[in-house]
């Protein structure tokens, strides 16, 4: 989350999320696609565990 690409105002901006993802596509690229590893590692766990 510390390296997701900031959010200029309110949510929902569609502009500005747009205006966001385009200022740099690799970095906001490579933030989700860590934060969907985090996710799956934390459901493994979860099933590990139970």
């Amino acid at each position: 989350m510390l390296w997701h690409p900031l959010l200029p105002g309110r949510l929902p901006d569609s502009a500005g999320a747009a205006e966001a993802a385009a200022a740099d596509i690799t970095r906001w690229g490579l933030s989700h696609l860590v934060a969907v590893v985090a996710f799956a590692a934390i459901a493994l766990a979860f099933v590990a565990v139970r």
